[in-house]
Formats: structure tokens, C-alpha cells, sequence
């Protein structure tokens, strides 16, 4: 009697190693909230899965005549060990950070347990936005956004919304309430259409999964458009602060030792950076004599950490 496709797997030594191999990554996504690629890597698991049984069934010739799909599979298995073991990186609730810089924007990537959470200090280019993203998902091994937090909004973050919810399946949007209420007004139309939750947000705390978000009141700038912006990031790990230039000389006594300083606003530095901080821009590090940067305002450039280093 013909064996079962459920005999080959319990028979062959191979096929029950690449049935193990692909339900424990499979399982790892899943967990860490990265359920996309779950799909994903299910679908590639589960066709290596039946190419090994079939392989390994078939008679000593006709094994010969298939050894030319070997490189095929052999490529399928590379990609589906190495986004494994990248995945596996994140697995264990710790968040990883990507701070992103692109001219006078900065984005901010945080992978926390159940999500992606995608933080917006920008002009509201979309351009902008889509590289950092790009940049920053790629950074944390992550394939989704399913949170998006503005800091203050422009005119051209409700078309950026509009394209952003289209290419990302986006569960939550947060908006300042002291951003422009037309402009807010608009992005919330968009976000009720597509079925986003629209969270209007002030200075108390916001958290996702293992990660809490923690945003300091604006201070206001004379003669300066952009109020100077401060936010936490922090788990039970650690924690990072983001903020304006401008807030420099106000930050708190207790705030984390990891401190990024953005470049958007082109605010004059309330004061000299601390020791250890990086700026977004080596703009801006010249500015408040910061001894590092992120980008050196060429091309857009990340970088990325975790809560715990």
C-alpha cells in the first residue's frame, strides 16, 4: 500500500526535521506578533516541507533527474533559516529601536511584543516617511506597522496618512491635541474610512505591548513654527528619550541615559548637549555639540539599538 504523505514525514529523518525546524520559527513569528511573516514563512515551510517527502520517496532514478531543483530548494532554505534566525532576535519581548534620519526628518521604528510602533517627526513627506520605514522595519525585522504616532502635524501628513494606511496594515493612529485642528480633522476622516482607531493624545502615557510611551508637555519656542518636542520610549529593559533641540536645558534630572536629539524644527539648542547623546543630524550635532550623529544630511541613515545595551 502507497505510503501517506503523514507516513513519509514520521519515516524520513529529514521530513520530520524540516516539520520541527518550520512549526518552531512559524511559532516564534507568531508570538513576537510579527504575524505577516508568520504567513509568510508557513507557506515556505510548508512547500519545502512537501518537496523533502516527495524527494524522499521517490525511486534512486528519478531522485537523479530532480537533483536540479536542489539549488532552488537550497535557496529557499537559506531564506526561510536566515529570517528565521533574524526574527528569533526579537522574539523574547525585548524591543528593538531604529532611530532614522532623512534631512530634517526623523522617524522613529519600535518593535515591542504584539506590534510595530512607527514614530513621526517629520514635514509630512511621504517620500520621507516611506524610506524610514523601510529603514527602520528592516533594522527591527519587521514586515508591518500597526501603530503610527505623530508628534504635530502638517498639511501634507493627511496625503502621507492616506498613502501610509494604504501600504500598512495600521491597527491605531496617535494625534497631539494641540496639532491643527483641520489637519487633524482630515486625518481622522481617513483613519474612521479605512476602520484605524484615532486616538487624540495629551501627555499621558501611551503603551503598546511591552512598551510605554511617555511624551513631555511641548515648550514653546519664540519666533519658531515647531513647539520643542520630548518623549520617552521605555520598557522594563530600559529606556530612550527623544527630544527637540530646543528642549535641551529642560530635560528632567531622571531622564534616560540614552538620549537622541532630532533634527526637525530647526530650533537653536536650549542649551549644550549632555555627555553620550547623539543628534539626529550632524547638523544639529554641530549646533549643540553633540559627539555623534545619525545622518550626515546625504542620504537617509538609521540607527539602531536596543533597550537593554
Amino acid at each position: 500500500m502507497a505510503e501517506t504523505l503523514r507516513d513519509k514525514i514520521i519515516k524520513r529523518p529529514l521530513c520530520a526535521c524540516c516539520a520541527a525546524f518550520s512549526a518552531g520559527i512559524t511559532a516564534g513569528f507568531f508570538v513576537s506578533g510579527n504575524r505577516t511573516a508568520g504567513f509568510v514563512f508557513s507557506s515556505v515551510a510548508a512547500s519545502i516541507l512537501v518537496a523533502a517527502a516527495v524527494f524522499s520517496g521517490i525511486s534512486a532514478a528519478k531522485r537523479r533527474e530532480a537533483k536540479r531543483l536542489i539549488p532552488a530548494v537550497a535557496a529557499l532554505v537559506s531564506l526561510a533559516v536566515s529570517f528565521g534566525l533574524c526574527r528569533l532576535t526579537v522574539s523574547n519581548g525585548i524591543p528593538d529601536i531604529s532611530a532614522v534620519c532623512s534631512g530634517t526628518n526623523d522617524h522613529i521604528t519600535v518593535a515591542a511584543e504584539g506590534g510595530t510602533v512607527f514614530t513621526d517627526v517629520s514635514t509630512g513627506s511621504w517620500s520621507a516617511a516611506r524610506n524610514a520605514v523601510s529603514l527602520g522595519l528592516s533594522d527591527v525585522c519587521r514586515t508591518n506597522v500597526d501603530v503610527l504616532i505623530y508628534t504635530h502635524l502638517h498639511t501634507l501628513h493627511v496625503s502621507s496618512f492616506d498613502r501610509f494606511s494604504d501600504t500598512y496594515l495600521l491597527s491605531t493612529v496617535l494625534i497631539p491635541e494641540d496639532a491643527d485642528p483641520d489637519v487633524a480633522a482630515r486625518i481622522e476622516k481617513i483613519a474612521s474610512e479605512k476602520g484605524i482607531k484615532c486616538v487624540i493624545y495629551g501627555t499621558e502615557p501611551f503603551s503598546a505591548g511591552n512598551v510605554t510611551f511617555d511624551f513631555s508637555e511641548p515648550a514653546e519656542i519664540r519666533n519658531r513654527v515647531h513647539d520643542a518636542i520630548c518623549f520617552t520610549v521605555s520598557s522594563e529593559d530600559g529606556a530612550a528619550a527623544f527630544c527637540s533641540a530646543g528642549y535641551l536645558g529642560m530635560l528632567p534630572e531622571n531622564r534616560p541615559e540614552k538620549l537622541f536629539i532630532l533634527s526637525h524644527g530647526n530650533q537653536p539648542p536650549g542649551g549644550p548637549a549632555p555627555e553620550g547623546a547623539v543628534a539626529m543630524s550632524r547638523e544639529t550635532a554641530l549646533e549643540c555639540g553633540a559627539g555623534a550623529f545619525v545622518s550626515d544630511g546625504k542620504s537617509p541613515a538609521s540607527f539602531a539599538f536596543r533597550l537593554d545595551e
